[in-house]
């Protein structure tokens, strides 16, 4: 399986809570994102998983591409988003867009 670094955005804690985490429908995140996007029991969920063969964290980032809150991170990293893209566009051959190959670029992560 193909992975991207994480670099902790939070964007994933604000679509849906994991299997650890608790929604806040208010706040529409889960209740354990903190201030600085990043989880407050990571360390808890990292050990409870140190075990398991492909665990939660550290696997790699589940949204890296047309991903806001992503890029801003990376770019506080000193990091340049564009540099992951045309990486990835190169490791799929396929140029990234939002047309109908976008299907094409799916089937290609998914091998």
């Amino acid at each position: 399986m193909k992975t991207n670094k994480c670099y902790q955005c939070g964007f994933c804690c604000t679509i849906s809570s994991c299997g650890y985490g608790e929604w806040d429908a208010e706040n529409h995140r889960c209740r354990f994102l903190n201030e600085e996007n990043k989880c407050a029991i990571y360390a808890k969920i990292v050990e409870k998983e140190k075990s398991v063969a492909f665990p939660m964290m550290g696997c790699g980032c589940s949204s890296p591409l047309f991903n806001e809150m992503r890029d801003s991170k990376m770019i506080a990293l000193g990091l340049n988003p564009e540099d992951e893209a045309k990486a990835i566009e190169k490791e799929y051959g396929i140029e990234l867009d939002i047309s109908p190959d976008f299907a094409n670029l799916w089937e290609k992560m998914m091998e």
